[in-house]
């Protein structure tokens, strides 16, 4: 079981942490977000459930060995070290929706100075536009 939760938290962590490419991946990411506390959750029963059973050998003197003693206090902070990337997360995800902002902004400018000039070049055209007088 133990295993298992860190699976799901590092696969948390792996989406979290994805490098974004473009504004689509921000928004996945940050819809990602949303739904975590939730997931979180969910797995926290299983923590909790896992506790126990630590608390339980604890009780009847089972000594763990050091590897079990490690497991069981990381999978207890998972939740939290989750709960503090996601704040992390969260800044450099503002920072970087700016950053793209500024790079659609520039591309945006860029198409508008295209068309204007397909616009000025179609207007160039016009004047060829009576046969006649050629």
């Amino acid at each position: 079981m133990g295993e298992s939760i860190f699976m799901k938290f590092d696969k948390m962590s792996e989406k979290l942490e994805k490098k974004l490419n473009d504004i689509e991946e921000l928004t996945e990411v940050n819809e990602y977000i949303k739904q975590l506390p939730h997931e979180i959750a969910r797995n926290q029963t299983d923590i909790e459930s896992l506790m126990k059973i630590y608390d339980s050998l604890e009780v009847l003197k089972y000594k763990l060995n050091k590897e079990d003693q490690d497991n069981r206090w990381n999978i207890f902070k998972k939740p939290k070290k989750t709960y503090q990337l996601i704040d992390r997360r969260k800044l450099e995800l503002e920072k970087k929706r700016d950053e793209f902002l500024k790079i659609m902004e520039e591309a945006q400018k860029a198409f508008m100075e295209t068309v204007k000039e397909y616009q000025n070049n179609v207007d160039t055209f016009t004047n060829y536009d009576k046969l006649d007088n050629y």
